[in-house]
């Protein structure tokens, strides 16, 4: 099968080459990570680069799990380095390599390498990273398929761009999901991304056997996407429910699916203050067809969806993300840079608004404010200085 060039990412580590520090390419597991790198590794032949210059340790190849040893892969480096010329090393899942932060800096230092490193997880960000990396490194945050991506991922579908979205939206955006043609070997391939992250890098990292407390609390996430929550109310209602969990559990359950890129927390912003607040934030979800292939598509929350893709095009825009608190009201998101921001709500059909439009009337600034809904009919372009975007605009134009 062709590899299709996810551009926005391969351009950013064409402009990293041999800049002298490590690239990290961090996302959850089967987004295309590993792909990456091989359309990487195909740059590099074009402009000449050697394939015996060119060296490869994948960590999800058993045939490799030796050289996760720092003793091993350094001296495995020193018979392969054979003479003074760059030499360019990619290393898939990195999370599994011994003391990786540590072993990355030696080897950084040790050869005339340009390194690239993927991992699933973020458990290598640790303490021991900002010791021997900090400064020395950049981190391509990648994510399953945007819209735009599915687009091309799908240019010989002749269907409508509205179906195509709303197939985005149920079956989401892995690349091996987009590219099956069947609804059930959609959701097949579906489950078994999930099982696969929740065994290997949340019950085998965090050293646990109970998978089905893990799986209450994920089901609870998946559920609540674009809910205010606390971890206290988590462990509270599925207790209620007849689950027997502690805080703590509640806790580090939810520090490892973050860590294993499943799902992602939002802090609350006070707009008034231009603070962040520590409590009641929200979480989404990585991929909006991994939610659906957990809690099934008859009661599919198209509100929650339709909120959860917004989240997922602003963070993979490289945006920080957080949800707005004005006085007693909520703005769905804020997002910040170089001290400016911008302000969106979001709602399934425009007609239905009115919440929305209300706060915004509370923002004293003039920073732009952008609601986005489901809806094209009889909706307005602007309304008292608000941005009126359906969604599928939205998605398709980066500016916006």
């Amino acid at each position: 099968m062709n590899i299709i060039t996810r551009n926005r990412y391969l351009n950013d580590l064409i402009s990293f080459k041999d800049n002298g520090m490590v690239k990290i390419v961090t996302g959850v597991r089967r987004c295309g990570k590993s792909s990456l790198l091989q359309m990487f590794r195909q740059y590099l032949i074009q402009l000449g680069v050697r394939n015996d210059h060119i060296i490869e340790i994948d960590f999800e190849k058993y045939d490799n799990k030796e050289l996760s040893s720092q003793s091993i892969i350094m001296e495995f480096l020193k018979s392969r380095i054979i003479d003074s010329d760059r030499y360019y090393l990619f290393i898939d899942e990195v999370q599994e390599l011994e003391e990786s932060m540590k072993t990355l800096n030696y080897i950084r230092s040790s050869f005339n390498v340009d390194l690239y490193v993927s991992g699933s997880n973020s458990s290598f960000f640790n303490s021991e990273f900002s010791t021997y990396l900090a400064g020395r490194y950049v981190q391509i945050k990648m994510y399953p398929l945007n819209f735009r991506e599915y687009l091309d991922f799908t240019e010989s579908d002749t269907r409508s761009i509205d179906d195509k979205y709303n197939d985005f939206i149920k079956y989401g955006g892995f690349p091996q999901v987009v590219l099956a043609r069947e609804p059930k070997q959609k959701i097949t391939l579906l489950n078994d991304i999930l099982d696969s992250v929740l065994k290997r890098d949340v019950m085998l990292r965090g050293k646990m056997a109970n998978d089905v407390n893990l799986l209450k609390v994920t089901r609870f996430i998946f559920d609540n996407i674009g809910n205010l929550t606390s971890i206290n109310s988590i462990k509270n209602t599925l207790v209620s429910n007849g689950a027997t969990l502690a805080l703590s559990t509640v806790e580090q359950y939810i520090d490892l699916l973050t860590k294993a890129y499943l799902i992602y927390p939002a802090q609350r912003f006070d707009i008034k203050g231009k603070e962040h607040l520590k409590t009641n934030g929200k979480f989404y979800v990585v991929d909006t067809g991994l939610r659906n292939a957990l809690l099934g598509y008859k009661d599919f929350n198209v509100g929650n969806v339709l909120e959860n893709t917004v989240f997922l095009e602003l963070v993979s825009r490289n945006l920080d993300v957080s949800v707005g608190k004005i006085y007693q009201k909520e703005i769905d998101f804020v997002t910040s840079s170089f001290e400016s921001f911008v302000y969106y709500q979001v709602a399934d059909l425009f007609s239905n608004s009115p919440r929305e439009i209300e706060n915004f009337a509370l923002i004293s600034d003039n920073y732009p404010k952008i609601l986005v809904t489901n809806e094209t009919k009889h909706s307005p372009k602007n309304i008292a200085g608000i941005e009126i975007l359906y969604i599928i605009d939205f998605l398709v134009n980066i500016n916006r």
